[in-house]
């Protein structure tokens, strides 16, 4: 980590054998997805955060950048109890397995500072350096504003977002199975806007799937999207829950 897709490419292509009529290996061509300026530019005052070079990490697929980034907050919001436990209990492992994930994810969404301390953190546990309080403060200080000032960004735009949500509550039977077999094929083709789909249209897929709903979202915004069609699957148009 991070993982920087057209350096991956270029790595793949230049180290697989290629067979006679084979060309040289490509990028994915699917169409990316639309690049929304002016959220991008909304994060760039974030201190210790370049978003730029977040979203070229995920592929320039800014609903994954974004999904990356809510999950950031999410999973990264008790990294500093967490630590102080394990090192309370003298679980250096579990110390260092914090501070390299941390590392990883602070890499992937563009936060390459924090990235750096987690990194120096993790080496002084595996050192053994009994003092590195200063240092470990320092992390947890850096990750706490960039928590707060993602969290504080990130609701402003799903404020902005809600103002315009299609109202789906009285869509028609045709039109909720139009929205359904759009979604199956979102999920066929890994394509990220997924979640956002499901935000968009919620009212009717929920009105459509019944209790399979939470199922599918709860897949989606894991970005198991395996798990997801497997669940649509099993749906049946009579809304009977066969499970």
């Amino acid at each position: 980590k991070p993982i920087d897709p057209p350096a991956l490419w270029a790595t793949l292509s230049r180290w697989l054998p290629q067979r006679p009529g084979w060309q040289a290996l490509q990028p994915p061509r699917g169409e990316p997805a639309p690049q929304p300026s002016s959220a991008l530019l909304a994060l760039s005052p974030i201190p210790g955060l370049d978003a730029a070079l977040g979203l070229r990490r995920a592929g320039g697929q800014w609903p994954l950048y974004r999904a990356l980034l809510g999950r950031f907050i999410q999973n990264q919001g008790d990294f500093a109890a967490n630590l102080q436990a394990a090192l309370a209990a003298h679980d250096d492992r579990s110390a260092r397995r914090l501070a390299h994930t941390l590392k990883g994810v602070a890499a992937q969404v563009g936060a390459d500072p924090l990235a750096a301390k987690a990194g120096a953190l993790e080496d002084a546990i595996h050192a053994g350096q009994a003092d590195h309080a200063a240092l470990q403060a320092d992390v947890e200080a850096t990750l706490r504003c960039l928590l707060d000032a993602l969290a504080a960004q990130l609701a402003d735009e799903d404020d902005s977002a809600g103002a315009t949500t299609v109202a789906t509550t009285t869509a028609s039977p045709a039109a909720q199975q139009a929205l359904l077999k759009s979604l199956i094929e979102k999920l066929e083709g890994d394509d990220f806007d997924c979640s956002q789909f499901l935000e968009r249209h919620d009212d009717a897929l929920r009105s459509l799937l019944g209790a399979r709903h939470d199922s599918v979202k709860d897949a989606v915004e894991r970005f198991d999207f395996h798990s997801a069609l497997a669940v649509l699957a099993a749906f049946r148009p009579s809304g009977q829950d066969t499970r």
